[in-house]
């Protein structure tokens, strides 16, 4: 996340006019965010989790917009489609591409509108740190197909107030399998939650920044998944989060985010398990100091799954991390993480680069 945030305008797409058409209002951004990883876990409880794993993640981003408000946004992920071999060492294997994003858009300030596949808005799926999202990630509701919309509601002196909203199920199209290295398209019969026949799965997300707290920015959430096929309940989460930017020195900026996530029925988001009478909860918290183009982050994470069928499970993992951020684009990161999940135990070090270009 901190690499994100100093990249940001360096990966940011120039919107260029395109000559050859004969509407002047027709433009083409395009961006590439490129990640370089290196991932070594050298303990664990269960021997056969430990190895090492160096890949990449490029995630090409197009969008062309259109007179009247309309775009097109299209986007591919390249990265590892299959997990690594027990205790295997690997560098640069099992790479697939796949579309993440292609939807019409309609914006008339203050509404947008969308379809398409697309990634709701639902709760943070990011913290400080390179590892910050070890639990958050889970609720990243990515490759969905669907409706959303979003309005802006501005007061004047009091908040700047933005409400997300979308009706979606899980991608079963072809537009789900990869090129490269292939992975099995989702069918109906594969169930999971949110896995339906029809848009019954919904999501809202309420972002408030309070005009008195400048840098302030929370987060209301609420997600419903209907139950796939052989799933006996539905899933219904809900999230509370803030993230703050305060500048406490020339130079220097303190970034605190808290967030915290609770499902009921279901274990689990992008694949859930549906499971009556289950819950769980989920809260990290973290920080990232920057000072100039140096920045160093602390995250720590708690997860508590209860099952009616089984003992409850209390799951953590703290991060810390700390990076650089060049002027011209590029950014290091070196980190570590110590997890503790279903009573196994790990720990992780890590190197991350990352860089982003524009056409």
């Amino acid at each position: 996340m901190a690499l994100a945030a100093a990249l940001g305008s360096a990966m940011g797409a120039a919107c260029l006019p395109v000559s050859a058409m004969a509407n002047d209002d027709v433009t083409v951004s395009f961006a590439v965010p490129i990640e370089v990883q290196y991932d070594n876990t050298y303990s664990a409880t269960d021997p056969d989790a430990e190895g090492s794993d160096l890949y990449t993640t490029i995630e090409p981003e197009l969008v062309i917009g259109l007179p009247h408000g309309f775009s097109v946004e299209a986007g591919v992920t390249f990265e590892p489609l299959r997990d690594r071999d027990p205790r295997e060492h690997r560098a640069f294997k099992s790479h697939g591409a796949y579309v993440n994003t292609l939807q019409l858009v309609w914006e008339s300030d203050p509404v947008t509108l969308n379809a398409g596949k697309f990634t709701p808005s639902f709760a943070f799926d990011e913290a400080p740190g390179m590892f910050g999202d070890t639990f958050m990630g889970e609720y990243e509701l990515v490759e969905r197909v669907g409706f959303g919309g979003a309005v802006a509601l501005p007061i004047e002196g009091v908040a700047d107030i933005a409400v997300t909203a979308s009706l979606f199920t899980r991608d079963r199209s072809v537009l789900g399998e990869a090129a490269f290295t292939s992975r099995e398209r989702l069918e109906f019969s594969d169930g999971t939650v949110g896995n339906t026949e029809g848009l019954e799965n919904g999501a809202v997300a309420v972002d408030i920044s309070p005009a008195a707290i400048p840098g302030l920015l929370v987060r209301g959430s609420y997600l419903h998944q209907g139950k796939g096929e052989g799933d006996t309940a539905d899933q219904d989460a809900w999230g509370l989060g803030a993230t703050y930017e305060i500048e406490v020195a020339e130079g220097v900026v303190v970034s605190p985010l808290v967030d915290w996530v609770h499902s009921s029925d279901t274990i689990g988001f992008t694949d859930g398990v549906s499971t009556p009478g289950a819950r769980s909860d989920t809260v990290t918290a973290g920080v990232q100091v920057a000072v100039g183009p140096y920045f160093g982050t602390l995250t720590h994470g708690m997860r508590s799954i209860k099952d009616p069928a089984a003992p409850t499970q209390r799951d953590r993992f703290t991060q810390v991390s700390a990076g650089y951020a060049f002027d011209f684009g590029l950014g290091l990161e070196a980190g570590w993480v110590r997890v503790k999940e279903a009573n196994e135990t790990s720990s992780t070090v890590g190197v991350l680069a990352t860089y982003g270009l524009e056409f």
